[in-house]
């Protein structure tokens, strides 16, 4: 069995074959800049050890591989007669410099034998420290394998989250489909419901909505198994303070403190914004990357301000996958500086 923390990203792969009867589990821990895939072996004495292509996978990526062999050889363990699988794994030790044993000869049996083998990318053992902890015992000795390397951060924590299921969801359009038949004075404090309410019948959509039916997933689309790391991490933080009621000044100083809160080291972080002109009703969106460039466009006139700001977001979206970039954090406040605040779509 593998285990791993929760916080640290991680996915299930595939195992090589490793001979009939041999048993193999795989995972890939992802690193800050590379990845390391963990094999666990357990071959029973009676069968045979093929480990070719287990090792050899040592020269295409970062591994470590660490498991009960049963293979003996004097290499392995001076005390002990050889067998074909120790034969076998020595041999491949030989040919494949890129795949060390870093056992250090302590016995891992009560009996003191050494039949718990850790094997690691050569290139690790620098930063490699294995030991047997004779605590931790049954008829075989616990041994533990410590590599001093980066891992990716941990997602940050989300102070707020809001989270919509698909009855809750159902119960959404419910509301709006009762309130399309009602008169605006049963709304009381319901500004949602008579905001869609209006839009729904101003861009003549009631139709649509009746007819379309539920809005169901992508046939394409496949929930990420449990060990897989999520596609996208939303964090909300509170502010403390009704934006209205901060000056400029203020709202760049909290959002340059929630952005150094969120923002992993060497990441990019994207400023998005999205700004529609209050009497000629021209609507832009734009981003701007800290220490780069900036990209602003016009979007069609009559946009609504949510429109535009998800313009922007995409935009950002976008531009972040094509250039390899781990996670975006959008906080439109601080675009302001460069002057494409609320009349951003004068410039166009």
């Amino acid at each position: 069995m593998i285990l791993v923390r929760a916080t640290i990203p991680s996915s299930e792969v595939e195992p090589v074959h490793c001979g009939d009867g041999v048993e193999a589990q795989a995972i890939r821990i992802h690193l800050a800049n590379d990845s390391l895939v963990v094999y666990n072996i357990y071959k029973p004495p009676t069968k045979r050890l093929e480990a070719g292509e287990l090792l050899t996978q040592a020269t295409q990526e970062l591994v470590l591989i660490a498991g009960d062999f049963n293979a003996h050889h004097p290499t392995i363990n001076s005390t002990t007669r050889m067998n074909l699988d120790g034969r076998h794994l020595v041999e491949l030790l030989t040919d494949v410099p890129e795949i060390t044993l870093i056992n250090t000869g302590e016995p891992t049996h009560i009996l003191g034998g050494t039949l718990d083998l850790t094997f690691i990318s050569t290139e690790l053992v620098p930063v490699a420290q294995w030991e047997v902890d004779d605590e931790l015992t049954s008829d075989h000795l616990a041994t533990t394998t410590t590599l001093r390397m980066e891992l990716l951060p941990p997602p940050p924590p989300c102070f707020a989250t809001k989270l919509i299921t698909r009855a809750r969801e159902g119960d959404i359009k419910n509301g709006l489909l009762r309130a399309l038949n009602l008169n605006r004075d049963v709304f009381n404090k319901k500004t949602w419901l008579l905001c869609a309410a209006d839009a729904v019948n101003r861009l003549k959509l009631k139709d649509t909505i009746l007819s379309k039916g539920p809005d169901t997933m992508s046939p394409d689309y496949s929930t990420p198994a449990p060990w897989e790391s999520p596609p996208a991490i939303f964090n909300i933080l509170q502010t403390g303070t009704r934006k209205a009621d901060c000056s400029p000044h203020e709202l760049r100083q909290i959002a340059e403190r929630n952005m150094k809160a969120l923002t992993p080291h060497n990441s990019t972080v994207y400023y998005t914004d999205g700004s529609v002109e209050t009497t000629s009703t021209k609507a832009g969106a734009a981003f701007t990357i800290e220490g780069g460039n900036t990209s602003l466009w016009r979007t069609s006139d009559g946009c609504s301000t949510l429109q535009v700001e998800l313009a922007a977001i995409l935009g950002a979206l976008r531009h972040a996958s094509i250039n390899s970039q781990q996670g975006i954090h959008s906080e439109q406040c601080l675009v302001s500086e460069l002057g494409q605040s609320v009349a951003v779509c004068e410039y166009w």
